[in-house]
């Protein structure tokens, strides 16, 4: 999420026991500095400005579910937006998923950088080669192990 966005709280999925702030109807830069909590889990509302179109520029929303989850280690909150039900994942699943995906991001990088592939613009001729997939395999090997000891998720075992 963009340092600029401030999400409007909309909705609650996950309540807390004791002494908590209420966090409906309020903007996200609001409450994250007070939470105590380990967990928030919201729906939110998104305001945006559409692109210029035949002169007119036009504002527009989006409704999503808003996950975040204090990192110990780092002492602060990570924020993931996401479309996905907390009836599909719980808040958990979806710290653990999103963090997978930073791993294949990962990947990508080490691709580009040790092996010098050119990911994003590689033409057919290089699936051709046997190097590439050695490369590919290894590279994917390595990672697969990793992100399966780091999912484990509950919901598809």
């Amino acid at each position: 999420m963009k340092g600029n966005a401030d999400p409007l709280i909309i909705d609650v999925h996950n309540t807390c026991r004791g002494n908590s702030i209420d966090v409906k109807g309020k903007h996200l830069s609001e409450i994250l500095p007070k939470l105590k909590r380990q967990v928030l889990d919201v729906e939110v509302e998104i305001s945006f400005k559409r692109r210029n179109y035949n002169g007119k520029e036009r504002k527009d929303s989006v409704q999503l579910r808003l996950v975040a989850v204090f990192n110990e280690d780092e002492e602060k909150y990570h924020v993931y937006l996401t479309n996905i039900s907390k009836d599909v994942l719980g808040h958990e699943d979806i710290a653990k998923l999103y963090g997978a995906r930073w791993d294949i991001e990962l990947i990508f990088k080490e691709l580009k950088s040790r092996y010098a592939l050119d990911v994003d613009n590689m033409v057919l001729s290089h699936l051709k080669m046997p190097g590439f997939w050695v490369i590919w395999v290894v590279t994917g090997l390595s990672f697969f192990g990793r992100a399966f000891d780091q999912l484990n998720l509950a919901h598809f075992s």
